[in-house]
Formats: structure tokens, sequence, C-alpha cells
């Protein structure tokens, strides 16, 4: 036996390439076409190298490289024969990736080293999974730097010298793969802390699994039939839970040697495999079922139920040959299993239930008074309904009461069942069209969905088979085009088309055109501004204001304006809004013609509420630096200190604001006001003297003032917004 699995790796890379030279030599006949005729092609990949995230990411077909969104490399068909590199090399990466459904044959030995189908170095969080891999010097290969990576699922065969897996890293996870006929250990691991569960490794030509590592886990694996042991722990602190690695033994106890339950596909660790109540070595010597397949004979009765049960063939799933299977007459009619006709009316029971539909239990299904042999057989009625034409009609009240075809369920032929006819829509079951329009009644009721007793079922003034035969409108809908404007009313009075809604593809409705007073079938009147409200037809059309009032909302405010200040012009209540938060609603913004979004709307750095409250222009930036009380401040000045540019003492103190902010006093207090010193006893000729100059420069200050008030006055130019500087010191205040 061991001899000829030698072979079957030779078998099978003969048949491998076998078949690609048959496909070479034979294209006509290798080449596959779908249903439609086009050929169906094989993808051949050449063998890759990805080093590092960056080439991980670029080759990636999906994902970011997280845990919960990883890489995606899948469906490669890699012929790495004669190219002298690994079929795959990932190497140098930490982001997650999954590497999966490729296949990849044919890598060779080589220098520097045996290439492998699958070679990782430096790698962590990747998951090989689904992969075929075949005839390969080498299967996969993982280096002492690879951890926490996950290989599932994939099929290692053939292996033409080395390991099918070969894992050096840490903390790993090898599950679920098959490593089979391959030239060497299935299995190696030198690593240490990996977890290898669910594995079948048979008929390597040494060892299946080796373990040198330390503290390695193993749950369930399958090592049976390798040239060498089976299992070869040379490792520290391996953990071996319920592995099977001996083929003479019986594991679960089945009476089936753990060898001969691999070999007829049955589990070693189950003693029912499938689960269905029979020992797997009872399915197999003596009842002849497989073990593998809870129902045997598929007849949707589980094998023990049959045998222990219902005493059924549980290798025959219709054991009385009546046409029904078991489970079926046992649960679902319920028949008599071992009986082809269960209740005696010489209808088999499977003919019953499945063609005639009849009560495989009840010879007169229909309570009729009719077998249902006989009913079938001689007057070829439904013996399962009293009513065999299905018009709803009892056959006995069609031919005794209404004179219809019992047989036929439409006696008129007008596409109406009698039966609809004479108990829903009252029509005359014997009269094609009852209410003498030119429609057929069926036509009516189940295409048209008109009215088959009223000519003019939407009562537009239009007959249906005028509105469905001439106008081809909807005759169940008054406003075929849904424009706001009746069938007939389009035709008779409008001329305007009922079946468009835009006669005059302006884009307005034909019915809004009419309501509003504008022309359907004219596309001039789009750029007309009726109501002079800055809004064409077409806006106010799409906004839904109305073309003829500027004022769609009554709230004072034309809709154009409240357009172009992006206000709701149906909605009356933003004209008391307040968008800018200056104290002004929308309403009076538009009555001052300030913007309603700028609290500055001349960008004088003073608000255009306090200006409107100061009787100055929100709209002119120049009153900014205008002195209008004279009080030698500037009315952005007297903004920032909150002083009255209309009284130039606003604390009615007695000093100008001017004097005060110059002295350091505060104008907004009449308690605050610059104060002269005492003079001294000894310094009164001084003080005299000083008084003497101070007399002389007041004269020639007035004589100068009254020089500067004779010239023309300058407008003075607008500076940058700033914080203005306080204003000079000046004599005047308000009682001089």
């Amino acid at each position: 036996m061991r001899k000829f699995r030698k072979f079957i790796p030779v078998i099978i890379i003969f048949l491998f390439v076998g078949m690609g030279y048959y496909s070479l030599i034979q294209p006509g006949a290798s080449v596959q076409k779908n249903e439609g005729g086009v050929e169906l092609t094989m993808k051949w990949d050449l063998p890759f190298q990805i080093n590092g995230n960056v080439e991980l990411n670029n080759s990636a077909t999906a994902g970011n490289g997280t845990a919960t969104n990883p890489y995606i490399l899948e469906n490669y068909f890699i012929n790495a024969s004669g190219f002298g590199t690994h079929g795959i090399w990932i190497q140098n990466t930490n982001a997650y990736f999954i590497l999966r459904n490729c296949t990849v044959f044919d890598t060779e030995q080589g220098t520097p080293g045996n290439y492998a189908a699958i070679r990782l170095e430096n790698v962590i969080y990747a998951t090989l999974e689904n992969n075929r891999l075949l005839n390969n010097y080498r299967g996969i290969r993982m280096s002492p730097t690879c951890h926490n990576n996950t290989l599932i699922n994939n099929t290692i065969m053939s292996s033409t010298s080395y390991n099918a897996i070969y894992v050096e890293g840490n903390y790993n996870n090898v599950t679920r793969n098959t490593l089979n006929f391959n030239g060497n250990d299935g299995l190696v691991l030198i690593g240490n802390f990996n977890n290898l569960t669910h594995n079948t490794i048979m008929n390597n030509t040494n060892r299946g699994i080796r373990v040198l590592g330390l503290s390695n886990y193993f749950y369930r694996n399958i090592a049976l039939f390798n040239d060498g042991n089976n299992t070869d722990d040379i490792g520290t602190g391996t953990i071996w839970v319920e592995n099977i690695d001996n083929e003479s033994d019986d594991f679960d106890g089945d009476g089936l040697l753990n060898g001969n339950e691999v070999l007829l596909g049955t589990s070693p660790f189950l003693m029912d495999t499938d689960g269905d109540g029979l020992n797997d070595s009872a399915e197999i010597l003596i009842y002849n079922t497989n073990a593998t397949k809870i129902d045997t004979d598929d007849d949707g009765l589980n094998d023990s139920a049959e045998i222990l049960i219902y005493n059924t063939n549980a290798t025959n799933p219709d054991t009385d040959d009546d046409g029904l299977n078991d489970s079926a007459e046992t649960f679902i009619y319920p028949t008599n299993a071992t009986n082809p006709d269960t209740d005696g009316d010489g209808l088999n029971d499977g003919t019953e239930i499945l063609i005639y539909l009849t009560n495989a239990t009840n010879s007169d299904t229909d309570g009729d008074g009719l077998n249902d042999g006989t009913e079938i057989l001689t007057y070829l009625t439904n013996a399962t309904n009293i009513d065999t034409d299905g018009d709803g009609l009892n056959d006995s009240a069609e031919i005794l009461i209404y004179l219809t075809n019992a047989i036929n369920p439409d006696t008129d032929g007008d596409g109406l069942n009698d039966s609809a006819e004479i108990l829903i829509y009252s029509t005359n079951a014997t009269n094609p069209d009852t209410d003498g329009d030119g429609l057929n009644d069926a036509a009516e009721i189940l295409i048209y969905l008109t009215n088959a007793t009223n000519p003019d079922t939407d009562g537009d003034g239009l007959n249906d088979n005028v509105e469905l035969l001439i106008y081809l409108t909807n005759a169940t809908n008054p406003d075929t085009d849904d424009d706001g404007s009746l069938d007939g009313a389009e035709i008779n009075i409008y001329g305007t088309d009922p079946i468009d809604p835009d006669t005059d593809d302006d884009t307005m409705l034909d019915g809004w055109e009419i309501d509003y007073g504008l022309n359907p079938i004219w596309d001039g009147d789009t750029s007309l501004d009726i109501d002079g409200d800055g809004l064409i037809n077409i806006l106010e059309y799409s906004l839904n204001t109305i073309p003829n009032d500027s004022d769609s909302d009554d709230d004072l405010i034309p809709d154009g304006w409240e357009v172009d200040n992006t206000l709701d012009p149906l909605n009356a209540s933003d004209a008391q809004d307040d968008f800018d938060h200056d104290n002004l609603t929308n309403l009076i913004e538009y009555n001052l013609g300030t913007d309603l979004n700028d609290v500055d709307t001349d960008d004088d750095l003073l608000p255009d509420k306090w200006e409107v409250d100061n009787s100055l222009s929100p709209v002119n930036d120049l009153d900014a630096y205008l002195d209008i009380d004279k009080d030698a401040l500037t009315n952005l000045q007297e903004y920032f200190y909150n002083t009255h540019p209309l009284d130039s003492d606003s604390d009615d103190d007695g000093f100008s604001d001017g004097d005060e902010i110059s002295a350091g006093t505060n104008p907004l207090d009449k308690n605050s006001y610059p104060t002269p010193p005492a003079p001294e006893p000894e310094s009164i000729l001084l003080e005299i003297s000083i008084l003497i100059v101070g007399i002389a420069l007041a004269a020639a200050i007035v004589v100068q003032g009254f020089l500067r008030r004779s010239r023309p006055a300058e407008v003075p130019s607008k500076p940058s917004k700033q914080l203005p500087p306080a204003p000079k010191n000046s004599t005047k205040n308000k009682e001089s």
C-alpha cells in the first residue's frame, strides 16, 4: 500500500502535465465556451514578490490593511516552473492581509534556497486561506519572524522534496489544512506557542507532524499513513489534545479503526458521523447505508427512523413504489408508505397527489357524491373542485340557474369569467359589451380599468372609447397628464395637449399657466416678469411663487428681494427675523436698503442699528468721519466712546465730550470733568502774566477760526477701519 502511495504524486504530476500538453496541441478542443459562444480562458500569473507595506498596498485589490478591513490578494494561478523563485514571496509587512483562492504549482529547487509555493518572511497578521499548492519543491514556509499569522483551509499536495508547511515563527494558527502525498514531512513546527487544529496530514513520505518548538498546542489533528512517524515530538511543553495518529486504534469506539474511517470518509472522532442515530459501523456493515449522510436515500426520513420506527427501506426513497417518497407519505399526506392505494378508490396514491391533486385518503375528495376515479375517468370533471371550470359558480348553478356553460368559465367570450360578470361587475355574462360604448367588457375592466357599465368613466366629458382610441388619454383620470386641467377642457377649450403636461415645452405646466393667466401654448412667457418683482415667470414657477403677485407671502417684501437675500418668499414670518442680529428686522433692512446679513452694511465700523438710531445713514460710510455735534469727536469716535453723536456734552456737565476725552475724564459721568488747579498766593503775578498771554492766544485762535470757517469745507477721505485716536485737547466746552 505504501509503495503504491509513493507513485501517487508521480501520477498526479503526469496527469497535470499531460492535460496542459493536450491543451497546447488541441487548441480547438481545449477552448471552452459559455452558452453565448464566448470563449472562457484561464488567467495565468507570474510568480511575484511583495516587500513592505507600500508594495502590499499597491498589489491589493481591496482593503486598507487594518484588522477590520485587511488587504485582499486573491485568485492568482501561478505556474512557477523555470522561474527559479518562490511562487508568492511576501516579506517585511505588519499590515493585515488575506491571500486566498490562489493556485501555485511547480516551484523548483534552486539557489540560494529551496523555492516554496508561498514564502513569508518577517510577516505578521497575514491570513492564507483556501489556497491550492501542487507539485512544488516546498509548500508554505514562514520564517522565524513570522508571528500571529493564520493558515486555514489550504490544500498542499505532492510537494516534491520538502515539507508541506514549515513554521519557524510564534503564535501562529494553523487550522483545517490538508497536507497529503508530500515528498517529506507534512508539517514541521520549529516556532513556539502556535495553535494547530483540525488539520489532515496523510500519506507523506516522511513524518506527518514534526515538533521542535516550545509550548505548541495540537487539537483534533489527523496524521495517518505517513511513511515515517505520524507524529514526532522532540519539542518542549507540547500539548496534545484528541489527536489521531494511529491507524489501528478506534478513537471514537464505533467499531471502525481510525485508518478505515479516514478511507471510508467517516470521522474518526465521532461514532455517529452523520448524527442520524446509527453507529457508523452498523450503517456500513449491517444496513448498507451511508454513514456520512443522515438520510441515505434522500427521502426526508432519518436513516435510523426508517429502520427502527417506520420499517421503511432506508436505501429506497419510495418503499411501496407508488410515486411518493416515504417521508411525504409519513408526514405530509399522510398515506401508508407501504400501500400504493391507501383509500382504495382505484387511483394510485402518487397519481392522486401528484397528478390529479385529489385526497389519497378520501375516495370522494370534493364531497360531491362522485368517486374520484369516476369524476376523472368518466365525467372529465375536476374531482377536487365542485366548480370544474373555476369561474366561481357552482356547476349546478351554471347549468340550472344562469344558463351559462359549466365547463367554460367565460360563456360570452368577452374575457371575464361568468361569476365575475354576475357577482362582481354586474355585467351581462352573455353580452360582451354591456354599456354599448364600443369597448369589450373585459377590455374596460382588465385593460383600461374603466367602468363597463358607464360610457364616461371619469366624467371628464369625453366618452371612454373616444379617450382611449382617438385622444389616447386615460379614461379613468379626468386629468391624464396631471397638469391641473381636465382632459375635456384641454381639448375643447384651451387647445392644449391632454397627454403633455407642458404643451409649449417651456417647463411650466399647462394648468399652472392657465391658472395664472399665462399662455400655455406660447413658450415666450417664461422670461416675462408680469408682477415686476424681479423674478421671471419660470423662476416663479420653480419657486412656487405667484407670477402675478410681487409679494406672494404678503410680508411687504418683494419676492425677488427675498430670493436674492436667501429668504423664503412663501414664508411671511421671515420678514420679522433678524439674520445678522443687528436689531433691525429683515423688513426694516429692506426698507432701509441695508444688507440683512451684515450688521455694518457700509463697512464704516458703525452698526446699522446705531446709525439708524442716531439719524445717520447706514449705507453711507462717509458719515463715520463727520462731527455733527462739533465736540471734536467724529461719529466713529462717539460710537467707540459710547457718547451721543448729536450732543456735544453727553453727560451735561458743562464740558464737551471731546474735552473730557482729552482730559481723561468720563464724558458719560457729570461728576467727572476737568478741574483746573488752585493758584498759589505767591504765583499770582505769574498767573496774571499767563492770563494775558492766554487772552492774546485766544484772540489769535478766534481770528484763525474765523478765517478757516470762511474757507470751503473739504470732505475727509475714508481711512482704513481701525479704532480712532483720541481727539486733541480743546478749550471749547458747553458753557463757552
